[in-house]
């Protein structure tokens, strides 16, 4: 702690304390970095989006949907992880996340009974 000073200081030693103050060597502050995702990287996020895309409309709807998944956790790492490249990792949530969806209806309606086709019905005895 601080003792209270017994004296009044003079002027000239007021001003060699903010002499050396001003002067005092501190430690300088580190530059900013922001945490940016490598160009490589970026595009091989995006193809495989993109690759969950095309294995969907070509019918390969399993393999699609769990590439788009795999997309869609590596999106979720990069924004937390490199939060330079947010924008990035939104977009390829995005794009997920409609292949998941729209996916997962059209492999659902694929299931589902035709118009033309007669429903079953129960078997009588």
């Amino acid at each position: 702690m601080n003792e209270i000073p017994t004296h009044k200081k003079s002027d000239i030693e007021l001003e060699d304390l903010r002499r050396n103050m001003a002067f005092s060597q501190r430690p300088s502050a580190q530059p900013f970095k922001p945490a940016k995702l490598s160009l490589p990287l970026t595009l091989i996020l995006y193809m495989i989006a993109i690759a969950s895309i095309v294995l969907v409309a070509k019918g390969i709807i399993a393999i699609g949907l769990s590439v788009a998944a795999f997309a869609l956790l590596l999106a979720l790492l990069v924004f937390w992880k490199k939060p330079a490249d947010s924008h990035h990792a939104s977009f390829i949530t995005m794009i997920s996340l409609l292949v998941l969806v729209f996916g997962s209806v059209y492999s659902i309606e694929k299931f589902e009974p035709k118009a033309h086709e007669e429903p079953q019905r129960p078997t009588r005895y």
